[in-house]
């Protein structure tokens, strides 16, 4: 049952990371790559001021970090079944996370979804993780 329930849930949370990637694809202001710039001027929702990334010499930078985030979640729907893709995608996961909080200021919902990244690790990975060994005597 164990096996069912992880595997539900990690085909729920591809599902999630497909919504969000087709749904950017909808708006023109993440094909153009001003998304990003969108969040970091909406003062009421930012957990850090950005507006200096304004002047043209971080216009790619900010082209770069919207179309890197719609990348990510277009890849990681397909790219988190492949085993040696997998600790990739986690590992993307994390800047692109904490990016997403910083930006929107939802650093909760960037939370969970990484909390929700761990159904991709395997419970013994997890285990040795979590778990202290006890120091070797000599």
């Amino acid at each position: 049952m164990a096996t069912i329930s992880t595997r539900l849930m990690q085909i729920h949370l591809t599902g999630v990371y497909a919504a969000m990637g087709i749904s950017k694809l909808k708006s023109p202001v993440w094909w153009e790559g001003n998304a990003v710039w969108g969040l970091i001027v909406k003062p009421e929702s930012r957990l850090v001021n950005l507006t200096f990334m304004g002047s043209d010499s971080f216009s790619y930078l900010i082209n770069a970090w919207t179309l890197s985030i719609v990348l990510f979640e277009l890849a990681f729907a397909l790219l988190i079944w492949n085993r040696r893709a997998r600790p990739l995608m986690l590992a993307l996961a994390l800047p692109i996370f904490f990016g997403t909080a910083l930006l929107t200021g939802m650093a909760s919902w960037a939370l969970m979804m990484l909390i929700a990244n761990l159904a991709f690790v395997s419970p013994e990975t997890l285990r040795d993780c979590c778990v202290r060994k006890p120091p070797t005597q000599p």
